[in-house]
């Protein structure tokens, strides 16, 4: 009998070391794959392995609840074997505690640590089925500590975010950090939620050229705007099928041959890729520029790494973006707008409080209050502050003459 509880002993033992290891391998392994990177790390794993991260909770949770019952089950063996012995508990504390110690904790989570990478493709398999062998239980573990914690998460958010905020600013104006670090760590904590259609030069402001200009034609237009990169089309604007590099026409005679065989293929991304996944994607596949594209498959913009980088950093000078001014002092708190001007940053510049909408840009948010597309001269009134329509079109707003209010306009402090 005592032989057979040795065993059932060994055998827990294994199974401790088991799920200890995998656990701490596990971490190890997303930990180098983020700091690596998200996109080529998962490249990189054998498909199995991408399977078995795809539930993490389950994952984790299923390692800790063995690790947890593989230790329970061997302490409860070990009373067995030397309850009746006179010296058993001392046996088990000097001798037995050590072992399980050694061989169940310290050296399998070394060993993966320092392994990880190569033992826990060898291992996904049977962690996969045990995984499945214990779901039922995690699952219903983890209904159970919601149901305790209720809230909890929530209220940790909360202050987490006030604590920054206190951080970032104090309400007197009393700025803890300087304007531009507080204006990075606010635009940090939007990127996560940041969309390719937030950050994306919209088609109607990008120059493209139809897929069969003349080297000629296109060498004419790089020459004069100053382009590296042209989106190429094919009968309308919208169905972009490459895109031209100018360094390919380096040496290129200035001819009435196509640009056809210069084409390279583009990146399609969708609108509502996230930015981040994005930024991924186009350091991957080492390019620069990625169309983008609606749920019909139809191109509504262009998005560059430049772009993707100013929802952190703030304004960069990119070939895609316009050149125009888009704020220009007339004094006395009289402003010439252009309409493609952000909402949020006029808000920035001015404090008009304008608020959030469908809509990005001053002219969008004119249109939502006109209801219509107004012709010029026509103005309205919003907070005290006069917008009159400098200059439209039949399709849109242009430029937009503001006159501020009497109130002395504050800063709005954007939440996190």
């Amino acid at each position: 009998m005592a032989w057979q509880i040795f065993l059932l002993v060994f055998a827990f033992t294994l199974l401790e070391a088991f799920f200890a290891g995998m656990e701490i391998g596990i971490a190890a392994l997303l930990r180098a794959r983020t700091v690596a990177h998200p996109e080529e790390g998962a490249e990189e794993e054998p498909e199995r392995v991408r399977r078995l991260l795809e539930n993490r909770d389950l994952l984790f949770g299923s390692t800790m609840l063995g690790s947890i019952v593989t230790m329970v089950a061997t302490s409860a063996l070990i009373t067995v074997l030397f309850h009746s012995h006179p010296h058993g508990v001392l046996y088990a504390l000097l001798v037995l505690g050590p072992f399980l110690l050694i061989f169940g904790e310290i050296m399998p989570k070394g060993l993966f640590q320092q392994q990880g990478h190569r033992l826990i493709p060898r291992l996904a398999l049977p962690l996969w089925l045990l995984t499945r062998l214990l779901s039922p239980f995690v699952h219903l573990l983890n209904r159970a500590s919601r149901a305790i914690l209720h809230g909890i998460d929530e209220a940790t958010e909360v202050r987490t975010k006030e604590s920054l905020a206190m951080a970032l600013g104090s309400p007197d104006g009393g700025d803890v950090l300087q304007e531009m670090e507080a204006a990075i760590v606010h635009r940090i904590f939007r990127f996560s939620e940041t969309t390719l259609h937030d950050c994306m030069v919209p088609l109607i402001q990008t120059c493209a050229l139809e897929e069969n200009v003349t080297v000629r034609q296109a060498l004419r237009l790089i020459t004069s705007k100053g382009f590296s990169r042209i989106p190429i089309y094919r009968d309308r604007i919208d169905n972009i099928i490459g895109i031209l590099h100018s360094f390919d026409l380096i040496g290129v005679q200035p001819s009435d041959m196509t640009i056809t065989p210069l084409i390279r293929p583009p990146v399609y991304l969708p609108e509502t890729t996230r930015a981040e996944r994005a930024l991924g994607i186009l350091r991957k596949t080492r390019n620069h520029l990625a169309v983008v594209v609606d749920e019909y498959g139809g191109a509504v913009g262009i998005v560059t790494i430049e772009d993707i980088l100013e929802e952190i950093v703030g304004e960069i000078y990119d070939e895609f973006d316009p050149s125009e001014v888009y704020l220009q002092s007339l004094g006395k708190g009289r402003y010439l707008v252009n309409a493609r001007m952000e909402i949020e940053a006029l808000n920035e510049k001015l404090g008009l409080g304008l608020p959030d909408g469908d809509y990005e840009t001053l002219g969008g948010f004119l249109l939502e209050r006109f209801g219509r597309i107004p012709k010029e001269n026509e103005s309205l009134t919003f907070r005290g502050h006069r917008f009159i329509i400098a200059k439209s079109s039949d399709r849109s707003i242009e430029s937009v003459s503001l006159t501020l209010g009497e109130e002395k306009p504050q800063k709005r402090r954007r939440k996190p």
